[in-house]
């Protein structure tokens, strides 16, 4: 479910992970879809103040828009570097793409950040994660993990108009950063 969530933006799979931990936080395997979830977001808003996230607030799983599900650049670095110290998080936030098989199918899942697909013009060697996120109120995003010379750098960029914005734009901030 980590991998359908993180290659090819799988919101189900975060709504299913949301719920069996919801109810788990709430010890009660029969608690029903909605009250887990809800339980599992209350425990994400307390973790996130938790770790300092102040300028953060989520209401779900999958960061769909609503007014009231909120971040920041300085918040998501704190996940991002967080998300880079989980070695299960990066095995499937760093791998281009992946076959897997349901009821008997071969699929094919796809990471969604162009940036680590060796196949892709906005391919960067250095590159090892993150995510991309996309919806019509803040536009296409991507938070980028980057590894090289003993160094990690994350880059975040949102708003963007294109879907493509997103890897032009970080590419640009990582050669700017770099090179001088």
């Amino acid at each position: 479910l980590i991998e359908a969530m993180l290659l090819p933006s799988g919101n189900d799979a975060a709504y299913l992970l949301a719920c069996e931990a919801g109810r788990v936080i709430k010890n009660n395997s029969s608690l029903s879809a909605s009250s887990a979830v809800q339980a599992f977001v209350a425990q994400m808003n307390t973790r996130a103040k938790a770790l300092g996230m102040t300028g953060t607030n989520f209401v779900n799983p999958d960061g769909i828009h609503n007014k009231n599900h909120y971040t920041t650049f300085a918040d998501l670095t704190v996940l991002g570097k967080l998300a880079m110290a989980d070695k299960t998080v990066m095995q499937y936030a760093s791998m281009a793409k992946d076959q897997v098989v349901l009821h008997d199918q071969t699929i094919e899942w796809k990471n969604t950040n162009a940036l680590i697909d060796p196949e892709s013009p906005y391919y960067c060697p250095y590159a090892v994660g993150l995510k991309t996120g996309q919806t019509p109120s803040a536009g296409s995003c991507l938070l980028s993990a980057f590894r090289m010379d003993g160094r990690e750098l994350l880059i975040g960029v949102f708003g963007c108009p294109k879907e493509t914005d997103r890897f032009d734009d970080t590419l640009q901030l990582f050669n700017k950063i770099v090179l001088n």
